[in-house]
Order: structure tokens, then C-alpha cells, then sequence
């Protein structure tokens, strides 16, 4: 088996960011480091991780955004999180 390491993906908000790739990229980081957003038990549950590091990975534009809109706001992307965990697992059943 090959173990690759793979950084934070980053994503700055700006004209030329693909925010799809980007995406992908933060998808699988998270599987890679083995954070289960549909796991509810512990402190934190599996989306308060993912959420800690959507935020760093956000620079610019985009750290901007997120810190004005959605951080210290009473709004879970638990269900973003969700539908993301139901992607992959769709994606790793193609394989």
C-alpha cells in the first residue's frame, strides 16, 4: 500500500479559484485524515472538525466572506457536511 500525504487545500475566493476543484480537493483531504461527518459522538463531532478546517483553508476574499456570513452566526452546515459525506461514499462505491 502507498500512503500519500496531502495538503490543506486552499481557496481564496478570487477570479481565477476553481471553486469546484477546490472542493474536491477539501473532500478529499478530509477522507484522507479520516474525519467522518456523520459521526456525532465525541467532542468535536466529525462537521465540527471539517468546519474548523473549511476555515483554514480560506484565505483572502474568501476568509473574509466566511468570517462576516457564517462564523459566530448560529447556522450549522451540518447538513452541507452531510450531503458531502453521501458524495463520497457515492464516489468510493464507482470505484
Amino acid at each position: 500500500m502507498v500512503t500519500v500525504a496531502l495538503g490543506l487545500p486552499i481557496f481564496a475566493g478570487n477570479d481565477d479559484d476553481d471553486l469546484e476543484r477546490f472542493i474536491e480537493l477539501y473532500k478529499g483531504y478530509l477522507d484522507s485524515i479520516g474525519i467522518d461527518l456523520s459521526a456525532d459522538g465525541g467532542a468535536p463531532a466529525g462537521w465540527e472538525k471539517a468546519r474548523g478546517i473549511l476555515r483554514a483553508c480560506l484565505t483572502g476574499p474568501a476568509a473574509k466572506w466566511y468570517d462576516s456570513n457564517i462564523l459566530g452566526k448560529r447556522i450549522k452546515l451540518r447538513n452541507i457536511l452531510v450531503r458531502a459525506v453521501h458524495e463520497i461514499g457515492r464516489a468510493s462505491c464507482r470505484e
